[in-house]
């Protein structure tokens, strides 16, 4: 099995995967261009999964998963998790909406979907 994250970019450029929880990219976009120019073209029948950045609030979650799994990825995990983020930082994304529970439901959604 394959996993997909933008922070492997980051990290090919040299900056710390640390750098993957900063808003720098639409990390969705770049993971559908790397998965699917570079990593399920050789894949072959190996699973590959995308690394969705599901509290992106500029998504609509069913409309991703429907090119997520269209382009060809087997499954979604859930990349980068507010679950990283604590303290005042965490409580404020809480608060705006960006939670953890954003991201089960968005893991929820998709076909096959189990968040046990």
């Amino acid at each position: 099995m394959l996993l997909v994250l933008h922070a492997s970019l980051f990290r090919n450029a040299g900056v710390s995967s640390l750098g993957s929880l900063l808003p720098f990219a639409n990390s969705n976009e770049m993971v559908m261009q790397v998965g699917t120019r570079e990593v399920l073209p050789h894949a072959g029948e190996v699973p590959v999964v995308f690394g969705v950045c599901a509290t992106d609030p500029t998504i609509h979650r069913p409309v991703l998963i429907d090119q997520i799994m269209g382009a060809g990825f087997q499954g979604v995990n859930n990349f980068p998790s507010v679950g990283l983020i604590d303290g005042t930082a965490g409580a404020m994304l809480e608060e705006e909406g960006f939670g953890f529970q954003q991201e089960v439901d968005f893991l929820a959604e998709g076909p096959g979907s189990s968040t046990g």
